[in-house]
């Protein structure tokens, strides 16, 4: 199958464009004669919708965020009025799409309840592994833990923190990626408090290209975050399939689609991070049990391929294909 895509806009946000600008830009995005016309994330549904309509074209939903959860987020409350149109353009749009892309099967099932649509496929926010095949290896001794992406005061790290402060000395931590701004200071801070200087390393910016191969020499990889909002509930994030696409075992939150995969999976465990104890409890449980931690590894290095991109882009294709006809 060959595939032409032209990306005539990214629209961070349609509503700060005038009318006459969005109408000439619906008008000049008509021109590409699109098969299919793909909204990227729910900012850009409503003129998306507006384009297959002038096009005759098929419309593709990717929604990578469950909007209605955020209504319970503060910090989204705060946008007042910016917010609820965004929902209001989901309720009125959502429906005239072909297919409605979403992160994990508890976003569709949600969103299927929430609106009374069926045509959905679910694609992981999975990284590029390029063929490649973890090792999966255990340490003999003590556990490392490891964390990546954003450094902020939303991760639950002090909670985190906590817990390492109890845990045994051969119990190691390393995080990958900036500090906040605002997070640094105390976060340092809380750290020098509980004497964890040696057991927690920052290693600051790293090379995405380069993730799953520095992944691979850690056992555990853990995600502390405590739901702000129902959109924690349903989505996955991304760092998960980094780690099972590195061959580590889990420790992450028990989000509604965070069990359903692990349920599925087998790699790893749920547990209720906003009490330090159960991730303790969690920890020292794969600290302790090496064959359990071998197990989890195995099963993630054996299901690697299917959480890489590489599989999600098959299943686009064919989501295409099948809109397309062909």
């Amino acid at each position: 199958m060959n595939l032409t895509v032209n990306v005539v806009r990214r629209a961070i946000c349609p509503y700060i464009l005038r009318k006459i600008e969005m109408h000439h830009f619906i008008t000049q995005a008509a021109l590409y004669k699109p098969n299919v016309v793909h909204a990227m994330d729910l900012p850009s549904l409503k003129h998306a919708a507006q384009i297959a309509k002038k096009s005759h074209a098929k419309l593709v939903y990717d929604s990578s965020e469950y909007w209605i959860g955020f209504m319970k987020n503060e910090v989204w409350q705060s946008y007042g009025d910016l917010t609820y149109a965004y929902v209001k353009d989901e309720k009125e749009n959502i429906k005239k799409a072909d297919i409605i892309l979403t992160t994990s099967p508890t976003m569709s099932r949600k969103l299927g309840e929430d609106y009374d649509v069926h045509e959905f496929c679910c694609l992981y926010n999975a990284p590029v592994t390029n063929g490649m095949i973890p090792t999966a290896k255990v340490s003999e001794t003590g556990l490392k833990l490891v964390f990546h992406g954003g450094v902020g005061p939303d991760r639950n790290l002090d909670g985190l923190f906590e817990a390492m402060a109890v845990l045994p000395d051969d119990v190691t931590l390393d995080i990958y990626g900036n500090l906040h701004p605002f997070y640094e200071e105390p976060c340092l801070a809380h750290i020098k408090e509980l004497n964890l200087e040696d057991r927690i390393i920052f290693h600051g910016k790293y090379d995405y290209g380069e993730m799953l191969y520095f992944l691979q020499k850690y056992d555990v990889g853990i995600y502390p975050a405590v739901a702000q909002d129902g959109n924690f509930d349903v989505t996955l994030p991304n760092k998960v399939f980094d780690c099972i696409c590195s061959g580590l075992a889990l420790i992450v939150p028990d989000f509604i689609s965070m069990q359903e995969l692990m349920h599925q999976a087998q790699c790893g465990v749920c547990v209720q991070t906003a009490d330090s104890e159960k991730i303790v409890e969690a920890i020292l449980e794969l600290r302790n049990n090496k064959e359990k931690l071998r197990a989890y590894k195995e099963r993630a290095r054996a299901i690697s391929h299917q959480c890489s991109w590489e599989a999600q882009e098959e299943k686009l294709v064919c989501a295409y294909e099948r809109l397309i006809g062909i």
